[in-house]
């Protein structure tokens, strides 16, 4: 009988076994998580400082004059960023429209166009007050960014104006 007793003394060595056991089981959770990752917070905003290359294909509504589909490439953009806050210049590129009658240079090098607007994550917005104000809503990855653009506004000679489309840029 007194084998299947057991001395008070074993009872310790058994809690510390257990004891061990979760220590490590806990220590193994921690190893693997920190392993998943490298411990370091992804950054709050995506940088978008720096000279980018723009290029756009909209649709413009003339009014009465009926509309025309247009593109641009070639935009040299120079972009600063202070946090979440984005501003800067844009200049030259190549524009054309289906019509003829309607030419346009949005962004000359006398007259940039300028850039303001937030960033958010990989969420980007921003307006470019070119040839009418134009909205650019997007996401950014990595060095390039793209998006959907709108904008109205009033040309003297054409009246009153509406612009959609999509935009893409490259660092």
């Amino acid at each position: 009988m007194d084998s299947l007793i057991k001395p008070e003394s074993q009872t310790p060595n058994m809690n510390i076994g257990i004891n061990n056991g979760i220590h490590r089981l806990l220590l193994f959770v921690a190893v693997a998580s920190m392993a998943c990752g490298d411990g370091t917070e992804p950054p709050e905003h995506a940088d978008v400082s720096g000279s980018w290359t723009y290029s756009a294909t909209y649709t413009v509504t003339l009014g009465a004059l009926g509309t025309t589909d247009c593109s641009g490439s070639g935009v040299r953009a120079t972009i600063t960023q202070s946090g979440s806050s984005v501003s800067g210049t844009a200049r030259g590129g190549e524009w054309t429209c289906d019509s003829p009658a309607f030419a346009l240079e949005p962004f000359t090098e006398e007259d940039p166009g300028q850039i303001s607007g937030t960033v958010d994550g990989t969420s980007v917005s921003f307006e470019v007050d070119g040839f009418v104000l134009l909205m650019h809503e997007g996401t950014v990855s990595g060095n390039s960014m793209s998006g959907s653009l709108t904008g109205t506004g009033t040309i003297p000679g054409v009246g009153s104006i509406s612009v959609t489309g999509t935009w893409s840029a490259a660092r």
